[in-house]
């Protein structure tokens, strides 16, 4: 087999070891006790709270998706656009969906598990079972993205192969393809992130409304019905919305950075492996994040109920360092052997990018923990009032942009540089993209920890829901 043939085989064995990975995690986690009866039913609720949610958001979807596809159909009939567009946006759409609806069920059917065995058990446990279940969702996006764009390359390359000999005429129609079905993705993805991110945000405030300021009872307290909807926004928002999100953005960064490299390389040797770069680096992701989720799980199981905040976070970005290590190194070998030593630039951006991901992970922490100065000055101004409590946040939030802010900008000028950009302007944007990629290359492992976050608060949310009733049951005998 040739070596071009193994680049392009390559991305589908990234994708079958993180379906395999995936379907191994939801073994391990499917036989876990739910606990009570009572625990059972609160988790079965959220669950069908939030496919009731989605199913309804995905009928909206269809209708505006009906709509697109004639215009799209117009386009193609004035031959602005080739037929293949149509189903490439359908499957861009159809896939988003599919993987919003993974992390939800995923979410849901694991909260309970989290809660018994944090009571039963311990917390070691307790957090073991929750983050085997993200690292499950984690590595779905991971077989998404990766069959996805892989299966589409090499259709699309076969396909006007059949009829165009010449190789930049066809990778040319690939990658104008391409386009569609990241708008696809896009589309749907704004759906469900805006609309899951809505209702989450009201059923939070609702719940807290009725809840803490009318009726004086704590967070989810089960004589609260508003904590449902609660748990159900975490599901929908912060788990399908955000799942369908990450596909979309990592979906973007390839594509874009696929066309980028085909302008930058047509008249040069390594063209298709130029377009083929992007999903190699986003395979190296893959492979580094399973490392990172290996370990972190290995350290976790050792946790006692004695754990500070400050550990936890260390874990966390000790696996984030782990991943981004692991995707450097992989990059290295990846550019070095498909592209040629000449090209050593392209590692260079695609590093600068992942160093950039790193960055902006410190600078969100800074931001959010406790243990840092925003969020004591935040806690010590509601000592004098709402007004001030409310006008600090607010200015906490716009200063903690512009670290991130700076660090982009920087990536952008440094990628675009060390790439040639200014004598090979097209060499220039592929190196940005590169760095992007890069950038997203950790999206297993950060998704991961995203969901997470969902699961844990949906398992306090039951515990603390599920056991007055335990209490109350006692006290009456």
């Amino acid at each position: 087999m040739s070596g071009q043939m193994w680049v392009r085989i390559i991305p589908f064995i990234g994708a079958a070891i993180a379906l395999i990975v995936a379907l191994i995690f939801f073994l391990l986690i499917k036989d876990k006790s739910k606990g009570s009866k009572r625990m059972e039913e609160i988790s079965r609720n959220i669950f069908v709270g939030s496919r009731a949610y989605l199913n309804q958001q995905t009928k909206i979807m269809l209708i505006f998706m009906v709509v697109l596809c004639i215009l799209l159909g117009i386009m193609v009939k004035f031959e602005y656009l080739s037929l293949v567009s149509i189903p490439a946006f359908i499957s861009g759409m159809v896939f988003s969906i599919l993987i919003g609806y993974v992390g939800m069920w995923v979410s849901t059917t694991s909260n309970a598990k989290v809660t018994s065995a944090a009571k039963d058990k311990g917390l070691g446990e307790a957090m073991n079972i929750a983050i085997t279940a993200a690292s499950s969702a984690g590595m779905v996006l991971a077989f998404g993205v990766l069959l996805y764009t892989a299966f589409w390359f090499n259709i699309l390359f076969w396909w006007y192969g059949k009829s165009t000999p010449d190789m930049i005429q066809n990778l040319s129609q690939v990658v104008n393809v391409s386009v569609t079905f990241v708008i696809g993705a896009s589309f749907a993805a704004f759906f469900m992130r805006t609309g899951g991110g809505i209702f989450t945000k009201a059923a939070d405030m609702g719940a807290d409304y009725v809840g803490k300021v009318e009726s004086g009872l704590k967070e989810d307290d089960y004589r609260n019905p508003a904590t449902i909807a609660d748990n159900v926004g975490d599901n929908v928002g912060d788990v399908g919305g955000m799942m369908a999100d990450s596909l979309e953005s990592w979906l973007g960064a390839i594509v874009a950075a696929e066309l980028l490299g085909f302008l930058a390389f047509k008249n040069l040797a390594p063209v298709l492996n130029s377009v083929l770069l992007p999903i190699l680096i986003s395979t190296a992701g893959v492979a580094a994040s399973l490392i990172a989720i290996f370990v972190i799980k290995l350290v976790i199981r050792e946790y006692k109920e004695n754990v500070t905040v400050s550990i936890l976070t260390a874990t966390t970005l000790s696996g984030l360092l782990i991943t981004v290590i692991g995707i450097v190194i992989f990059s290295y070998f990846i550019i070095r052997y498909t592209m040629g030593p000449e090209y050593n630039f392209l590692f260079y951006a695609s590093s600068g990018g992942i160093v950039a991901g790193f960055l902006i992970g410190l600078f969100t922490l800074i931001y959010t923990d406790s243990r840092y100065r925003p969020t004591r000055n935040i806690m010590n101004s509601a000592k004098s009032g709402p007004a001030t409590y409310v006008v600090n946040g607010l200015a906490y939030g716009m200063e903690s942009t512009i670290l991130p802010a700076l660090t982009i900008i920087g990536t952008m000028i440094f990628s675009f540089h060390i790439c040639q950009g200014s004598s090979d302007f097209t060499m220039g944007l592929y190196g940005v993209s590169m760095a992007a990629v890069g950038m997203l290359a950790t999206a297993p492992f950060a998704v991961t920890i995203d969901v997470y976050g969902p699961i844990a608060d949906n398992a306090g949310g039951i515990a603390e829901m599920a056991e007055p009733q335990y209490i109350l049951k006692i006290e009456m005998r």
